[in-house]
C-alpha cells in the first residue's frame, strides 16, 4: 500500500492520517486504513504494537488508532529501535527543512509477523508509476479530494 503524505501532522511530522473511505472516478473505494485493520468502522481501536521496519531496522511501539476528537485514523510513526534510534529522528523537520516523511510517498509492505510492516519512502516523482502498478487507488475521503493512496497489484 502506498500513501502520499503531504505536510504530515504532529510536532515531529510523524503522524500519517489514514482514510476510512476513498473515491475514484465517482465511486467509493476502501480507504487507506483498510490495509491495517479489518473493520475501519471501529471507533475505539488502538494498537500500540505496530512494528515498522525501515532500512533493515525494526522500530517498535508505533501506534494505529482512531482519533475520536478528529474523527479520523492515524498512524503514529514514533517507534524506537533496540539501539535507541527513533523514527521521529527521520520525520522531524530540521533547520527549516521538511522532515523525511513530509511531501513524500510512504510505501508499506505487510511482513509475516503480526502488525509488522516494511516501510519505504518514495518521492512524489514516482506517483504515476505507483498508480499504474495499483489494483485500486484514489483520493481519501468520501469526496476523494484528500491524499492519494493505492494498493499495489501482487504481481506488479
Amino acid at each position: 500500500m502506498w500513501v502520499c503524505t503531504g505536510k504530515m501532522t504532529g510536532g515531529s511530522r510523524n503522524i500519517l492520517d489514514l482514510s476510512k473511505n476513498g473515491k475514484r472516478a465517482g465511486q467509493l473505494i476502501s480507504g487507506s486504513v483498510s490495509f491495517f485493520v479489518d473493520d475501519p468502522n471501529l471507533k475505539d481501536y488502538k494498537n500500540e504494537n505496530i512494528v515498522i521496519v525501515y532500512n533493515g531496522k525494526a522500530y517498535y511501539g508505533n501506534s494505529l488508532l482512531y482519533a475520536i476528537g478528529n474523527s479520523n485514523w492515524r498512524l503514529q510513526l514514533k517507534g524506537e529501535a533496540l539501539d535507541g534510534s527513533k523514527l521521529t529522528d527521520i520525520s522531524r523537520p530540521y533547520l527549516g527543512f521538511d522532515g523525511g516523511f513530509a511531501y513524500k510517498i510512504l510505501l508499506f509492505h505487510k511482513l509475516d509477523q503480526p502488525d509488522t510492516y516494511e516501510l519505504s519512502i518514495a518521492s512524489m516523482d514516482e506517483l504515476n508509476m505507483l498508480i499504474e502498478a495499483s489494483s485500486e487507488w484514489g483520493g481519501s475521503g468520501t469526496a476523494g479530494i484528500g491524499r492519494e493512496y493505492g494498493f499495489i497489484n501482487p504481481q506488479a
